[in-house]
């Protein structure tokens, strides 16, 4: 059998890793296909490119264009594909096009139930039992379409957890802290959430005074590294770093 992945950007390569290890192991070809469209915009160093570790499990990485998806798919001979989140990407234009392989998706990020058609695939891989759900009752919900079937559905874990340990990943090693230096690692509330949109009125309804709250949070951490010895990192995005209260 013949396996294609398709990415479009550089974060979903550890929530398909599992998925090509294995099926390299079991004698499957995999093929990677990478969406180039965030190129120009402001995402564009998310822009997938296949690490070095993944050489020795495919067969080839190709840059296809969506609009002729379906072309390489057959070009390729691909008898499945996997995708998690390409947002170029519309699932019916491949049937209508006449593909007729298995079509999956991998649940990557919460995110994915708002943007997808489940309908649309023949496998949905996500998270726990209870995504299921949501997963099916969406569609009907969000346009008075027919709902899904939980046939289709398989209840995976989270796939990025599968690299925790394989292979042995050190912080402190990659980013230069001495070994027994104490860390309190902060992970920021999201600030690009104050647009209008499904994340700001969805999930964070009321993201002021969240935001508030945050510098409240921030000083007092501050505090306690400094009274513990201990270094305060913070996580920020490549393309707009960390926020200036923090």
């Amino acid at each position: 059998m013949r396996l294609a992945l398709l990415i479009s950007r550089a974060s979903q390569f550890p929530i398909l890793e599992s998925t090509a290890r294995a099926a390299h192991a079991r004698g499957h070809e995999v093929a990677v296909l990478l969406d180039q469209s965030l190129a120009a915009g402001p995402k564009a160093a998310q822009i997938p490119e296949v690490p070095p570790r993944w050489r020795g499990w495919i067969v080839s990485a190709v840059e296809p264009d969506l609009q002729r998806l379906p072309e390489v798919l057959a070009t390729l001979n691909v008898d499945a594909l996997l995708e998690t989140y390409v947002p170029g990407l519309d699932p019916a234009v491949l049937r209508r096009a006449g593909w007729r392989g298995v079509l999956g998706h991998v649940q990557g990020v919460i995110s994915d139930l708002m943007d997808l058609d489940p309908t649309c695939y023949d496998r949905v891989y996500t998270w726990a039992p209870k995504w299921a759900d949501l997963w099916v009752e969406w569609p009907e919900r969000k346009a008075h379409r027919v709902a899904a079937s939980t046939a289709g559905f398989r209840a995976v874990g989270f796939p990025q957890a599968d690299l925790l340990a394989d292979p042995a990943v050190d912080p402190k090693a990659r980013f230069g802290i001495p070994a027994a230096q104490p860390i309190v690692v902060y992970l920021p509330f999201p600030s690009s959430t104050l647009r209008w949109h499904w994340w700001s009125h969805g999930v964070y309804s009321q993201a002021w005074p969240v935001l508030a709250t945050e510098r409240a949070v921030v000083r007092a951490l501050r505090v306690y590294c400094d009274r513990v010895g201990a270094w305060l990192v913070v996580k920020g995005l490549h393309r707009r770093g960390v926020a200036p209260w923090i």
